[in-house]
This record gives structure tokens, C-alpha cells and sequence, in this order.
């Protein structure tokens, strides 16, 4: 397997720089796991008011396998590296800002793997994870592997969590549904990250393998404001954020900055799209390697819009008919909207109906060229945000002014 050679250079920096501690993970010796469980919480009484306090990797795991209640962190937990038993939760976890630390999960025959197994595994109930960072993490599962929950159903949510792979991590399935939050999810996953520290950790299962996700399961599920920073691989339908998106939601204002290798429909955001969705305000820096159907923002798509996209990067692919800057292939019913890349490939390989889209070869300004296009749409954009690609075109060095989503002038992926 190939390593990435292509990078966020001030965000790989930074993090190797400061590894776990700029995520708060220097933890107290007495936080360490000795693995064992608890037979109590640290106090509460699992109420929203009053939640179970959970200060230790065996309260921890002692309130997951309780399986419902309202849990808070009050510390930074280091488990220490011990093999985690997942269990069902439909309770709501607040990590209330702190860290996981060395999460490992050594069960390769078993699925749904995570911090969770099934999170809101009971139709009654809600189950919600937030404002956590797991940082360390070393997973090895079958199918439904995530680091957050091996599943995720549609009672559930998902947000404001952190996942930081550093040195010697991975996030592994020998099947399908592997994702860097959560393997397979029918819900609303927002404000989440997965941020590699080393170019040699990948995201690795057989199909539907994704960044953040990787598959939805139905219309419910949405993502957005969820950025990845990590290599994915596998087989079939891999995506920088979901690699299989089924549902009639968004996917809204994601980031993708890394490599994705793989067979068939690979995607920089989404490898394939598997009903009516939308890709809205989203970015990827990202080279691909595969067979086929490879699109530096959706591989496969059929129904939808991809509307203020762009990609940055290359593709190598054994079918180039096929491949593109936004789409491998889209049916009569894909809609590519006020989009660009940088990418040789141009904008989509097969079949997608372009809307005002270009790239830096056909273009020489393309803040210029989109301030005019398109007004509903022109507003995703920030044309005082620009920068600049550099390249040869005709056998003549150009600079092409760029400009960059609106989002993007705030966005810390650090914080």
C-alpha cells in the first residue's frame, strides 16, 4: 500500500507537533485503566440534571454496559491500551470537551465494533454521543466498524466529536461498513472530524469505507460540517466523508484532505450516491488511485445535484472515460452546478449535465469568472478568499486565482 504523499502540510504539523496533547489527552496517572470494571458510577443519578459521573475507564465501561442513562466526563480517561468490550447504548454520553485516549479494540471475528456497538439499539429510546475527542485509536473488527459506535440508528446523533489517529493507528474492518465515527449510520452526523497525524494510518475495509462514515442506511441520515484528514482503502464505494450516501438529505460544507486508494466507485467526498442527495459547499485536496468510476468529489451518482464544489489534486485511474475532477459518473438526472477543479480529468467523466462549471485549464480567473453566475448560488463562495493554483497549461506556466467557499474563512479544524 502506497503512503500518502499528499497532505494538509500546517495541519500534518501541527499535529505531529503536539500529538495528543493539543487535544487535552496528557491525562492523570489515576485516570489510566487497569482493565477492570467498575461496579458503580462516581456519583449522579443519570438524569439530565443530575447525570452519572464518569471519571475512569471502568465507570466507563460499566455505563455502556448498563446500556441507558445520562453519562458526563468529568476527566480525561486513558484506557490504557486494554482490548475495549463494546456493548449497546441508548443513553446520551456528554464527553463535555474531554479525551479517550488509546482506544483498542482487538475482535477481528466480531461486528460492530467501536466505543459503542449499536448506539440507540432500542426503538423507544435516543441515543446520543457529543462533544468528545477519542485520540489513539486502534480497531480491528469484521463489518460495522467505527470508532464512536459500529452503528448508529436513526434515534440517534452524532456531534462535535473528534477522532485523532496518531502513530500506529487504524480504524479496521475485514468487511464492510468501516468509518472513521461510525460504520453504518440512519441518522445526522455534524461538526465531527477525523484528523491523521501520520501519512502510514489508513481507514481500511472491504466496501461502503468512508472518513467520517461508511454507509447510510436510509433517508434520515444527513452529514454536515464534518472534515476528514486520513487515507481510506478498500474495494468498492470509498469516499473521504461516507462511502455509500443513501438518502434524500444534504451533504453540506465537508472536507476531505488526503488519499483514497481502491477498485470502483471512489469519490473525494462520497464514493457513490445511492439516491436523490445533494452535495452542497464542499472541498476535497485529494489523490485517488483505482480501476474506475472515480470522481475527485462523488464517484457514482444517479440522482442529485453537486452545487459549489471544488477539488484539488490528481487521479489515477485504469479507465479515464470515467474519472473526474467533481464526477466519475453521473446519470441523465445528475446535476453539476457552478463547480471547478484543478484536476487534468476536467470536471466529470461520464454523463452529469454541467451548469457554469470549469477548471484552471479552461479558466484563467475563476473568482472572476463565478462572482457573475448564478446569484442564488454564487453566494456559497467568497471571492475575497482566493488562492491561487500554479500550473502549466499548453506547455505555459499559469497562475489561476481561485476562490474558496465561504465557510472556509472561520474554519479551524484544529479547535
Amino acid at each position: 500500500m502506497k503512503k500518502l504523499f499528499y497532505i494538509f502540510p500546517l495541519m500534518s504539523v501541527l499535529l505531529m507537533t503536539f500529538g495528543c496533547q493539543e487535544w487535552g489527552t496528557e491525562v492523570p496517572t489515576y485516570a489510566k485503566w487497569d482493565g477492570r470494571i467498575a461496579t458503580d458510577y462516581a456519583g449522579g443519578k443519570g438524569t439530565e440534571k443530575n447525570p452519572y459521573i464518569i471519571q475512569t475507564g471502568g465507570q466507563l465501561l460499566y455505563a455502556l454496559k448498563e446500556g441507558s442513562g445520562h453519562l458526563r466526563l468529568v476527566s480525561d480517561i486513558d484506557l490504557n491500551h486494554h482490548n475495549w468490550k463494546s456493548f449497546d447504548f441508548s443513553g446520551i454520553l456528554d464527553g463535555a470537551g474531554h479525551t479517550i485516549s488509546n482506544l483498542t479494540i482487538d475482535r477481528s471475528d466480531e461486528d460492530y465494533c467501536g466505543l459503542i456497538r449499536r448506539l440507540s439499539s432500542r426503538s423507544s429510546s435516543t441515543g446520543i454521543v457529543k462533544n468528545l475527542t477519542i485520540c489513539g485509536v486502534n480497531i480491528k473488527g469484521s463489518q460495522n466498524v467505527g470508532t464512536i459506535a459500529g452503528e448508529a440508528d436513526q434515534n440517534s446523533s452524532i456531534s462535535d466529536c473528534r477522532v485523532v489517529l496518531t502513530s500506529g493507528s487504524r480504524v479496521y474492518g475485514s468487511g464492510n461498513y468501516v468509518g472513521g465515527i461510525v460504520g453504518a449510520t440512519s441518522t445526522s452526523i455534524a461538526h465531527c472530524s477525523v484528523i491523521s497525524t501520520n501519512d502510514s494510518v489508513y481507514i481500511t475495509g472491504a466496501d461502503n469505507v468512508g472518513g467520517i462514515v461508511g454507509h447510510t442506511l436510509n433517508s434520515s441520515s444527513s452529514i454536515k460540517d464534518c472534515h476528514a484528514s486520513c487515507n481510506i482503502s478498500g474495494k468498492d464505494e470509498l469516499g473521504g466523508i461516507v462511502g455509500k450516501f443513501y438518502g434524500n438529505n444534504n451533504i453540506e460544507e465537508c472536507s476531505f484532505q488526503g488519499a483514497i486508494y481502491g477498485k470502483e466507485k471512489l469519490g473525494g467526498i462520497v464514493g457513490n450516491i445511492g439516491n436523490y442527495t445533494n452535495i452542497v459547499a464542499c472541498k476535497t485536496e485529494v489523490h485517488i488511485e483505482g480501476d474506475e468510476i472515480i470522481g475527485g468529489i462523488c464517484g457514482d451518482a444517479y440522482h442529485g445535484e453537486i452545487i459549489a464544489c471544488y477539488s484539488d489534486g490528481s487521479i489515477s485511474s485504469q479507465v479515464d472515460y470515467n474519472a473526474g475532477g467533481i464526477t466519475g459518473h453521473g446519470g441523465y438526472n445528475f446535476v453539476i452546478r457552478l463547480c471547478y477543479s484543478t484536476m487534468s480529468h476536467g470536471i466529470d467523466g461520464y454523463s452529469a449535465k454541467l451548469e457554469d462549471c470549469c477548471t484552471v485549464y479552461s479558466s484563467r480567473n475563476i473568482a472572476e469568472r463565478f462572482s457573475d453566475a448564478y446569484s442564488d448560488y454564487a453566494s456559497y463562495w467568497n471571492f475575497d478568499n482566493t488562492w491561487t493554483w500554479i500550473g502549466t497549461v499548453d506547455d505555459t506556466e499559469r497562475s489561476v486565482e481561485c476562490p474558496r467557499l465561504a465557510w472556509e474563512e472561520n474554519e479551524d479544524l484544529l479547535n
